[in-house]
């Protein structure tokens, strides 16, 4: 028996927290993979989110009038946050971004 039996406690709850009762011996654990058709269709929906906001965001600018004397382009993006343009733009590259990330399961 240990003179700390604190110690001992967390020394064997640290143990047991280790052990992973699903691996075989010698298994590594892998994560999460994708496979090349998963990874390819979440890189062409955020392609495609990406592109459409930027159409959206050539609209937004159409919309604003260039000429005057008091344009401001800090003040035109300021504008776009909370918009649909803004959202768009975040979705697809949240979705290219996960698409890039994550690893491809080995074959």
């Amino acid at each position: 028996m240990s003179v700390c039996p604190i110690a001992e406690t967390f020394f064997h709850l640290r143990h047991v927290l280790k052990q992973n009762p699903y691996l075989k011996i010698g298994e590594k654990k892998e994560g999460i993979r994708m496979s090349f058709v998963q990874k390819t269709v979440l890189l062409f929906i955020g392609a495609h989110f990406l592109s459409s906001a930027v159409i959206l965001l050539v609209f937004d600018l159409n919309a604003v009038n260039h000429f005057m004397s008091n344009f401001s382009w800090l003040h035109f993006f300021q504008d776009l946050y909370g918009s649909v343009t803004f959202y768009t733009a975040c979705l697809g590259g949240f979705f290219f971004f996960i698409g890039v990330i994550i690893p491809l399961k080995k074959t």
